[in-house]
């Protein structure tokens, strides 16, 4: 079976460039460069290495700072090996395997993996949040 992606129409040949999410009981099928964490996220949302990577990448690009991978990949493999949320983000604040942003990157995965919300969605809540921290 051919599978074709919903973003740009083009058939998906490599199961490793493949991200599939399910989005009101329907499963879909993306590029994994053609998946937006604007549009997504929310039902049962399981993420990969790769869309953690991209979060940070997001975030960094978001609030002008560095981000990627650091020097402690390993600590992102062991925070994915873990089943609850919670435990996945508080290793990914531990472990800091980016070379920035891994407060930001937990909490927003940690967002994503318990409401039901989108990324655009949390982002105005964690700025909401910095807003009245301010005052």
């Amino acid at each position: 079976m051919t599978e074709i992606c919903e973003k740009c129409g083009k058939r998906i040949t490599d199961e490793r460039d493949k991200k599939t999410e399910e989005k009101d009981g329907e499963l879909h099928e993306f590029h994994r460069d053609c998946f937006d964490f604007d549009e997504f996220y929310g039902d049962d949302t399981e993420l990969c290495e790769y869309d953690i990577i991209e979060i940070n990448k997001k975030l960094g690009k978001e609030f002008k700072t560095e981000f990627g991978l650091g020097g402690n990949k390993s600590n992102l493999d062991y925070a994915l090996s873990l089943k609850e949320p919670y435990d996945i983000a508080k290793e990914i604040l531990r472990g800091h395997p980016f070379i920035d942003g891994n407060k930001r990157t937990s909490f927003m995965v940690y967002m994503l993996l318990t409401t039901k919300k989108n990324y655009k969605e949390i982002l105005k809540d964690y700025y909401d949040i910095l807003l009245s921290l301010s005052k």
